[in-house]
């Protein structure tokens, strides 16, 4: 049996034409990403905010709200404890292309602007500039919810309280926080079989570590060096 391929980002496609949805959605997962689809503004409001995704692709005509809208709803969020991530990577995809609208576009924040009708391979290579600039950018601390890693310092906090980790913490039981630069999504490793699966997605596995670190938060006693674990378990037997 061949070894599953890895995602290599979770995107959410905003998108009210359905043929046009499940195009892009069928291409996108054919091409290693995990597309969210969203044919309205508050489905695609819903996956920003509890899948953690790497980058929207949103349409600016829709049913219940205009795209712009939730452009700006987005890059307004601020603070450790903001419902969505500001600086995630958009990519409007309209077939709205007077020199205005444009305009508006990247004025709103948009990181990039694509007009229909499009031709996908040129969407996806957009698709991947995008994410390799701010995979470049995001070298330094990365938010997830509230929880907020300094991969270079080891500084983590939830919210505005800090939360101190042993090294091994990073790298061994139960759960290890890679920052891989291929992908920018933040990952689990080295957690049990039983409870992560080989289809975890990089957002469900940010979820799990981010209610890892807040119980960490609450309890000291949590987080037991590897030492004194295994005291623990000698003194047990």
């Amino acid at each position: 049996m061949l070894p599953e391929a890895e995602t290599l980002a979770t995107i959410v496609v905003c998108e009210d034409d359905e043929p046009t949805l499940e195009l892009l959605c069928d291409h996108l997962r054919a091409d290693r990403y995990e597309p969210l689809p969203a044919p309205e503004a508050s489905d695609a409001l819903r996956h920003c905010r509890y899948k953690h995704p790497d980058l929207l692709l949103l349409d600016l005509l829709l049913p219940d709200a205009a795209g712009l809208d939730v452009l700006r709803e987005i890059r307004r969020a601020h603070g450790a404890l903001a419902e969505f991530d500001p600086d995630l990577p958009i990519i409007v995809l309209t077939g709205r292309g007077a020199e205005a609208d444009r305009v508006r576009g990247f004025a709103e924040g948009a990181d990039d602007y694509v007009l229909k009708p499009f031709h996908y391979p040129e969407l996806v290579a957009r698709i991947r500039a995008v994410l390799r600039r701010r995979s470049a950018e995001r070298e330094g601390p990365r938010r997830v919810g509230e929880l907020t890693v300094d991969a270079a310092t080891r500084d983590v906090r939830v919210g505005d309280r800090a939360v101190e980790l042993a090294n091994k913490e990073f790298q061994s039981q139960p759960v290890f926080l890679g920052f891989s630069r291929s992908c920018t999504a933040l990952r689990l490793r080295n957690a049990s079989a039983s409870a992560i699966s080989s289809t975890t997605t990089p957002s469900s596995c940010a979820a799990l570590m981010a209610a890892c670190v807040r119980r960490r938060a609450r309890s000291r006693a949590f987080w037991a060096s590897n030492s004194s674990f295994r005291a623990a378990e000698s003194r047990r037997r």
